[in-house]
């Protein structure tokens, strides 16, 4: 519960923080979101091999695929705003 609270937590704050011009923070956040969650996902997987109990590798599995699909997208849909924002920035630079 701590870890998809943890993730939530920021994921909204990259949100915040990509909507304030800081581009590089959000972006930054987003990939240690993702880090965290592909090593969740490992863990998990590396229980379920060792025949761990359900209540310990599904937790992880959980926070770990869901975590790393969901801030995945957000991340590249955020990267795509960030180079359509830096391309008006460029045309309405060539355009004075």
């Amino acid at each position: 519960g701590i870890g998809g609270m943890l993730l939530g937590i920021f994921g909204g704050l990259a949100g915040l923080s990509a909507r304030r011009k800081r581009k590089h923070l959000a972006v930054s956040m987003c990939s240690t979101a993702i880090a965290f969650s592909l090593v969740s996902l490992i863990a998990g997987i590396a229980g379920l091999e060792m025949r761990q109990p359900f209540h310990v590798f599904y937790p992880l599995l959980l926070i770990g695929g869901i975590g790393a699909f969901a801030i995945g997208l957000n991340l590249r849909n955020l990267l795509q705003q960030i180079r359509s924002e830096e391309l008006r920035k460029i045309q309405a630079a060539d355009a004075v």
